[in-house]
């Protein structure tokens, strides 16, 4: 039996989702009629195998922002 997932990854920061996945301009979150809510733009990206979402996972936590604050050096 083969499995087949699919995978998308964002962040927000600063009150901007950004996908991590394929790094760019700042999305928009939508809702509709029914009130369901999605990020326009996000992208996704179909998976087989552990590795490959092991290095999906790995290469969006290197896309992060990652910020000090006064409560860290």
């Amino acid at each position: 039996m083969c499995l087949l997932i699919s995978i998308s990854y964002l962040e927000i920061y600063n009150e901007l989702i950004r996908d991590l996945l394929n790094p760019g301009g700042p999305l928009e979150l939508r809702e509709d009629n029914r009130g369901n809510q999605s990020v326009a733009g996000l992208s996704e990206v179909s998976t087989a195998s552990r590795a490959e979402v092991i290095q999906l996972l790995l290469k969006g936590n290197k896309a992060r922002t990652v910020e000090p604050t006064a409560a860290n050096q």
